[in-house]
């Protein structure tokens, strides 16, 4: 047997699917599942979790924009009414949190100058929050970490062999933490990215030139640092079921806070693939 396989949980799952709405252009998914761990009686605080999800996806079809929307509610608890107490000392172990995910995403393909554009916005929030911050006591820590990013991808379609890909994004991860007089506040880490890789083919698609760069800006209370990737490599078709690929990397990080630039990875790889 399988000693990884998850044991005394059950589940139960309602879902529903509407398709036939503006011409199957417009499809909603609702759901709701629970989750919980108290199928034997020795589990003393058994976790319970409910999860409500809710999608629109709008798909109007080939060549305008589709839109996403995604939201996703789960909550959970452990039964737990009364505090624990340890000695003298009254510990509140009660666990009753709810979790909000939503997502938002625009598809938008558009033609400018005989270049076909592909633009994709993704927009992304997570909050966490304790249902019982009402009645804890004073100087309760609650971990729960909340985030939020932003993406916009731009692909391009030459009238050349040429492929472009472009990305942009931002993330912010909010996680608690005690300050010198303990209070909770929330410390602030913030990655920034920006991706530009391209593709080119020559002699009808048997040599592939390929190259890539990326920037990724990390941010948080004690650190400030950079880390650049360039990469770069070709494949060549020899044979319908033989092709040969060459590539090279090079990574450097930028600690901006030691005020030092070091090379993290650098490498050329050759290998040959195959095809039975």
């Amino acid at each position: 047997g399988n000693p990884f396989l998850a044991s005394n949980i059950r589940e139960f799952i309602l879902l529903n699917r509407i398709t036939h709405l503006f011409d199957s252009k417009l499809l909603i998914t609702t759901g709701f599942k629970h989750r919980d761990n108290k199928i034997l009686e020795t589990v003393a605080n058994p976790l319970n979790t409910n999860t409500i999800t809710l999608n629109l996806s709008f798909l109007p079809g080939a060549g305008v924009p589709s839109y996403v929307l995604n939201f996703q509610s789960i909550g959970k608890n452990n039964e737990k009414e009364e505090l624990d107490k340890v000695g003298e000392l009254f510990v509140d172990n009660r666990d009753e949190t709810r979790t909000t995910n939503v997502l938002f995403s625009i598809n938008y393909p558009l033609t400018y100058r005989s270049i076909k554009h592909n633009v994709v916005l993704n927009f992304n929030s997570m909050v966490n929050t304790d249902k019982l911050a009402g009645e804890r006591a004073a100087g309760y820590f609650f971990s729960g970490s909340d985030s939020k990013s932003v993406t916009l991808s731009l692909a391009s379609r030459f009238q050349s062999p040429l492929r472009t890909m472009i990305n942009v994004s931002n993330m912010d991860l909010f996680i608690p933490s005690l300050d010198y007089e303990g209070n909770v506040i929330k410390n602030t880490i913030s990655w920034k990215t920006l991706g530009i890789n391209g593709r080119y083919a020559l002699q009808e698609k048997k040599i592939n030139l390929t190259g890539g760069l990326s920037y990724i800006r990390n941010k948080s209370l004690t650190t400030v640092s950079s880390v650049i990737d360039l990469r770069g490599g070709a494949d060549y078709k020899l044979r319908q079921d033989l092709s040969i690929a060459s590539s090279a990397q090079l990574q450097i990080v930028v600690n901006e806070t030691a005020r030092e630039i070091k090379l993290n990875t650098s490498g050329i790889l050759i290998s040959f693939r195959y095809n039975f």
